[in-house]
């Protein structure tokens, strides 16, 4: 009985393991951002595809990170 509630415990646990919150941000982003610079100004894709991948990331950098929207072209 005891090994069965040890193993749900740790089942429940792990997986909640990487949402330590640091100030704002989740630990799994916190210490990546500093892998990460600031856009330097805005990104024109090739494709329309490419451009809703370029903005998307642009809005997690910035709202992650803390780093500036780039301004509009």
């Amino acid at each position: 009985m005891i090994a069965r509630l040890t193993l749900l415990t740790l089942a429940a646990a792990l997986p909640l393991a990487g949402c330590n919150m640091t100030g704002t941000k989740p630990a799994t982003v916190s210490g990546g951002c500093g892998i990460f610079r600031p856009l330097p100004g805005p990104i024109k894709a090739d494709t329309r595809t490419g451009q809703v991948w370029v903005d998307g990331t642009a809005e997690v950098l910035a709202r992650q990170c803390g780093f500036p929207r780039p301004s509009a072209p």
